[in-house]
């Protein structure tokens, strides 16, 4: 309960120091990466528990504006590392090590989604754009961890902003 008590504050402070009080985005750090997302979130939630699920809310609707993310450490890649896994799904590699994973992910994922991949010298970063619904962004550390941005606002340059620290 302290640590998330201390990530709350955290961000808070953090957040209006980075933003000068007058900025469109805030600097947050989770999982290890530090993302830019939009100001002024109406409500911050965080969850906790193996997902650690954190969540920024931009309305007063329920259910809509939203930004949420959650360490996807449970995500089934089959045999797979998660490297392979998620070039397995952009269809960068021809393994067959995890053909009914990827063919389940793509299913749910990639589906009327447009999709593609930023790198730094450390990350990868998989998208998949909906503008109809969700939209997805998984992040991929140097060791394997994957950590999954999701939002039912955000437009692809939103989510490359997101990522304007390592891009």
């Amino acid at each position: 309960m302290m640590k998330a008590l201390v990530f709350l504050i955290t961000i808070i402070f953090s957040s209006y120091a980075a933003s000068g009080g007058s900025s469109q985005y805030i600097k947050i750090i989770y999982s290890g990466f530090t993302l830019n997302i939009p100001a002024a979130p109406f409500v911050v939630g965080h969850l906790g528990g193996d997902a650690d699920s954190l969540v920024f809310k931009y309305s007063e609707e329920s259910g809509g504006r939203y930004i949420g993310f959650a360490n996807d450490s449970d995500l089934y890649t089959g045999n797979c590392t998660s490297e392979v896994f998620f070039q397995k799904v952009m269809g960068e590699t021809n393994t067959s090590d995890c053909d009914g994973a990827v063919t389940a992910f793509q299913k749910v994922f990639s589906k009327n989604s447009e999709s593609g991949t930023w790198s730094s010298s450390k990350h990868k970063f998989y998208y998949f754009i909906d503008n109809k619904r969700s939209s997805f962004l998984f992040l991929v550390a140097g060791d394997g961890a994957v950590a999954k941005m999701e939002s039912d606002f955000l437009k692809k340059s939103d989510f490359r902003e997101a990522l304007s620290s390592y891009l």
